[in-house]
């Protein structure tokens, strides 16, 4: 039922991109998020999983360009983009949440988030999309700010 797929979450790319190093995050994760995905109910839409180095610096090249933090200058500065960020782990998926569907459901649902072993971006800090990773941010709370 909304199990979500490899080439879903790869955007139709070969799983080959991601470094074999973490292979490993890449099922651990898929594992988790088809679990996560079955509690929620309903079908999920990825918007942006694995990052390679240039595809994360391109992201945020596009947030100066648009004035978003942490660019709100319009400047871009390569030492405030997080190059260890969870996505270049194969361990960290956006999805759409264009009415913050999701983040509604998990802040009623916080108690699944360590049975399922995953951490997410406070939903009210994250308007229009939904964060969650496998791997623990450096606070160690399921539920962290971005």
């Amino acid at each position: 039922m909304y199990k979500i797929t490899a080439t879903e979450l790869l955007d139709k790319s070969d799983v080959k991109q991601i470094p074999a190093i973490f292979h490993d995050n890449f099922l651990e994760f898929l594992v988790k998020v088809n679990q996560f995905r079955m509690l929620f109910g309903k079908p999920m839409s990825p918007t942006s999983f694995f990052r390679s180095q240039s595809k994360q610096i391109a992201i945020y090249k596009n947030k100066a360009k648009k004035k978003e933090f942490p660019f709100t200058d319009g400047v871009f500065d390569a030492s405030k983009v997080p190059m260890g960020s969870v996505h270049m782990k194969a361990a960290a998926c956006d999805f759409a949440d264009p009415h913050g569907e999701i983040g509604k459901w998990i802040m009623a649902h916080k108690n699944i988030l360590p049975k399922l072993g995953l951490y997410v971006e406070n939903p009210t800090k994250t308007k229009g999309w939904f964060h969650i990773q496998s791997i623990a941010p450096a606070s160690g709370n399921h539920i962290f700010n971005p």
